[in-house]
């Protein structure tokens, strides 16, 4: 028994011992404060939706308790939260000033303050190597040059580091209105860039252009304003024949614009799509081979290749915007799908020497000035067109002759100044012929007007000068500068038109609406029952030297009468209204004022009060002819006794026998006496005419 008590007292010592070992070891550590915090990195602006993580650092470096607690005085602008003891992640929300407060927890309240500026990154520009930068909403990086470049060419880098981050260089924007020191001469283009835009203040009128990946150029949109010349360089080596694999796809917009060193081109098989403006101003551009994947011709694909002579658009194509080939001076051969359903506008305008073309079967619209300016001597059109658009046949001047098919039924400035048309077949499906659709046809001897025609321009001239309303008389703007047209043949089914010996007419025959110009009577009687001359109708006449009014006339329209006119013989009583223009309205580059005017005896005051102009009062109709009306004479006792001859100069000698041949007066025209009443002979010149009086 004593022997175990003992080894049980000795455990007990020894774990006494130890115990007051581990007391005196250890003793007990003191708190050190911290004297001061500091937020790290010290920055001053950070960008939307930009996240930045913020560490305090503390002093002294020993310190206990490096605890802090954070927050941000505007959390509309920026949000702070707690990483751990010491860190934290501020995020900004919108543009804005911040203050970002650390505050140690340890009870003596130590703070750090860090001011932060939000800011929006896609506003803001970066300046490296003299080249400022910034981002883009939709594309990574753009170059934004500005007016402290001093180079003639400038070298874009494919990348570039922001804020810690590499970005890729997108797009170069030579802005209007930050003019350059120098205008820029050549740019190399890294393959990162889609988009380049110009302006014509910051670039020269010859421009270069190096790249090293035709692919990635061919992907890229040229846009702004074109040097007159660029060319383009491939590993620095200019490119005169392109080559562009079906693996490309499609090319973008303007890459080879105004290129004039390019001469030939093969677009391969595989390319679906060419972006507008591609080729335009290849001015060198000989040779053009289209794949038959191609779907499209673009807006001005290839307009003003002047060198390009042939192409042949393949059955692929279904679409073709307008211009595509406007201003290709040169071109004699197009061959175009027969699947193609529209003409654009202006695709061919200034085609000079494409003097044929088949149009397909199935062609449906022709654009306005689709044609206009060509070559064409001939054009077929088919049966299945239904729209001809404004001009588009204008100004061909070698077209000698086409057929409008009955589908047709509105013509709008179609063929002016067509000078060598001769031939116009209009079809039954006509409704409407259009402001100057045969302006300046001075070839067209007849145009016949189909049954359903139910309009050709007409519209008060107010319509012309811009003003509201200046009265009811009408023109025909249709039909003008014809100086060989010698009829206007009306269908007598047309409900709305019709002809006196080729003179137009509405269809009660009330209105002369055009009197064609190329004819060369020296007088005209206008019919009884007319009340009105429109506006223009005689205004294009150049032989025309005496006009007979009948007494229903009411209205004279504005410049309605030629300036070829020596003699106006009015049968009624009272004067004409002009209704709009006053006297303008007869001389105002048309009548000559020096026109002599033959009203009834009685009438004259009138005409002088309405006119302002002096008459001659005459008894009308009390001379005839008998034959040999050649000149076109028409004879009248003046009040005082004297004879009047109307068609020929005052001062025109005149001869006067009698019947048996005696030589009763010999003289001027405006001094021939009084004769009596008789049979006489007159002689102007080499004819002669018998006259009643």
């Amino acid at each position: 028994m004593r022997k175990r008590e003992n080894k049980n007292w000795w455990l007990v010592w020894v774990a006494m011992c130890c115990l007051s070992f581990t007391t005196q070891a250890v003793p007990l550590v003191e708190d050190i404060p911290v004297s001061s915090i500091t937020i790290s990195p010290s920055i001053d602006t950070l960008f939307l939706g930009q996240k930045l993580t913020l560490t305090c650092k503390f002093l002294p470096v020993n310190a206990t308790q490096k605890s802090v607690f954070w927050i941000s005085d505007d959390e509309n602008v920026a949000t702070v939260k707690a990483v751990n003891d010491s860190m934290a992640v501020v995020t900004a929300q919108s543009k804005g000033v911040v203050t970002i407060l650390a505050t140690t927890e340890d009870g003596l309240f130590l703070n750090a303050r860090l001011k932060l500026i939000v800011d929006d990154f896609y506003d803001k520009v970066f300046l490296i190597d003299s080249i400022s930068y910034r981002m883009s909403r939709e594309e990574a990086l753009a170059v934004d040059v500005v007016g402290f470049i001093e180079t003639t060419h400038l070298i874009i880098p494919d990348s570039v580091k922001i804020l810690d981050d590499l970005y890729s260089v997108k797009s170069i924007l030579l802005e209007k209105g930050k003019t350059l020191k120098k205008k820029l001469a050549a740019l190399s283009v890294p393959s990162t860039v889609k988009r380049i835009l110009l302006r014509e203040d910051c670039i020269g009128k010859n421009f270069s252009v190096y790249v090293s990946d035709l692919e990635a150029w061919c992907h890229t949109d040229f846009e702004g304003e074109y040097p007159d010349s660029v060319a383009i360089y491939l590993n620095n080596k200019l490119i005169t024949d392109l080559d562009i694999p079906g693996s490309y796809g499609y090319l973008g917009r303007a890459v080879f614009v105004n290129n004039k060193n390019l001469r030939g081109v093969n677009i391969g098989e595989g390319v679906t799509s060419v972006n507008a403006y591609a080729f335009a101003g290849c001015s060198n551009l000989e040779r053009v081979i289209l794949p038959k994947s191609l779907k499209e011709i673009s807006y001005g694909m290839f307009r003003e290749c002047k060198n390009l002579r042939g192409v042949d658009i393949g059955e692929g194509v279904t679409s073709v915007n307008a211009y595509a080939f406007a201003g290709c001076s040169n071109l004699e051969r197009v061959i175009l799908p027969e699947s193609l359903k529209e003409i654009p506008d202006g695709m061919f305008e200034d085609c000079e020497n494409l003097k044929h073309i088949n149009l397909p079967q199935e062609l449906q619209n022709i654009g306005s000035v689709a044609f206009s300016c060509t070559g064409l001597k001939e054009i077929n059109l088919p049966k299945s067109l239904k729209m001809i658009g404004y001009g588009a046949f204008s100004y061909c001047n070698n077209l000698v002759s086409v057929i409008v098919p009955d589908s047709v039924n509105t013509l709008y400035n179609t063929f002016i100044s067509c000078g060598s048309l001769q031939t116009v077949v209009l079809g039954e499906g006509l409704k409407t012929i259009g402001r100057s659709t045969f302006g300046y046809c001075t070839r067209l001897s007849e145009i016949y007007i189909p049954a359903g025609v139910t309009k050709i321009d007409q519209k008060p001239y107010a319509a012309t000068i811009g003003y509201e309303y200046w009265g009811p008389c009408e023109k025909v703007r249709a039909i003008y500068g014809c100086r060989n047209l010698q009829r206007v043949v009306v269908s007598p089914d047309n409900k709305y038109y019709s002809d006196i010996d080729g003179v137009l007419f509405d269809k009660g025959k009330n209105d002369l609406l055009y009197y064609p110009e190329g004819r060369t009577s020296v007088k005209y009687d206008v019919p009884e029952g007319v009340d009105t001359i429109a506006s223009y109708a005689f205004y294009y006449v150049k032989d025309l030297k005496s006009i007979h009014l009948p007494a229903t006339l009411k209205i004279i329209g504005y410049r309605a009468l030629p300036g070829s006119l020596t003699a106006i013989m009015s049968q009624s009583m009272n004067p004409p209204e002009r209704n709009y223009l006053g006297i303008y309205s007869l001389y105002e580059g048309a009548v000559s004022s020096g026109v002599e005017w033959y009203v009834p005896l009685g009438a004259g005051d009138r005409y002088k009060m309405a006119y302002g102009i002096d008459v001659i009062e005459t008894s009308l109709l009390n001379v005839d002819m008998v034959d040999g009306d050649e000149k076109e004479l028409r004879f009248y006792v003046l009040p005082d006794g004297r004879l009047s001859v109307s068609g020929v100069l005052v001062d025109t000698i005149i001869e006067i026998y009698s019947i048996n041949g005696r030589q009763i007066y010999k003289g001027i025209a405006g001094d021939i006496p009084y004769l009596g009443q008789g049979l006489y002979l007159v002689k102007i010149g080499d004819e002669t005419c018998k006259v009643i009086i």
